[in-house]
């Protein structure tokens, strides 16, 4: 089992880097003599949950006439944390990065659903304090509207890719995790808070948001929103 989800994680994280790795070398051949920027950075936030579910960290809502039940994420989850670390090149406008990104997934200790008696999240595991998380690579694209390095502000939009795991623990229980795969819209605005001497480095201020519109299974759906720092430089 844990070979198998090694494995699957793997193959989604060699697929989409290189579909990074081609969108780079495409716009490096249409922008020869565009500038290459490297960037990194740090970012933390809160996870706000959205959609409707049919189970929790591999746990389905079975009803009692045998039925799958969905519950809307308000019903089942609380709002939860996020932070992450991001390496990427940007060239002109377009900022291409991989990095990762961990989730701490809050759920509710009771399910209060109208026309259901209340009921646990994890029955199975009785009183015993189950927890969530979600670890991933993240891969961005995010498009800049002005030109950071001549510009003191911009706003960007992009797209997202997570592949990682959804990891369930539990005192006296065997550890799960779950190759899970998510996808996002990304927007947010960048503001130069300090740049380097001659103009080969520069620090922003970030409003680091997405809104993950596709996910795996019972994988939770975010609405995130965060702040973060980026380090832009050139060797």
């Amino acid at each position: 089992m844990k070979l198998r989800f090694v494995r699957d994680t793997l193959r989604l994280v060699i697929l989409i880097l290189s579909v990074l790795v081609l969108s780079q070398n495409c716009t490096a051949g249409i922008e020869r003599t565009a500038k290459r920027w490297y960037m990194i950075d740090l970012y933390g936030g809160t996870s706000m949950p959205h959609g409707e579910y049919e189970g929790i960290g591999g746990t389905t809502f079975i009803t009692g006439t045998g039925g799958v039940l969905k519950i809307g994420a308000d019903y089942l989850y609380d709002d939860g944390t996020h932070f992450g670390v991001d390496y990427g090149v940007m060239r002109t406008r377009t900022l291409l990065a991989l990095g990762f990104r961990f989730t701490d997934i809050q759920y509710k200790d009771l399910v209060i659903l109208p026309g259901y008696e209340p009921f646990l999240p994890f029955g199975a595991y009785g009183p015993i304090t189950v927890n969530l998380t979600q670890w991933d690579f993240d891969f961005t694209v995010h498009h800049f509207l002005a030109d950071l390095s001549s510009h003191s502000a911009a706003p960007y939009v992009g797209i997202g890719a997570q592949v990682g795991a959804t990891s369930k623990t539990a005192t006296g229980f065997n550890s799960v995790n779950r190759s899970t795969f998510a996808l996002s819209l990304d927007f947010g605005a960048d503001v130069k808070i300090s740049s380097g001497e001659g103009g080969r480095s520069f620090v922003t201020l970030s409003s680091v948001n997405s809104y993950q519109f596709v996910g795996t299974g019972d994988r939770p759906k975010y609405l995130n929103v965060g702040v973060g720092l980026k380090y832009f430089f050139r060797p």
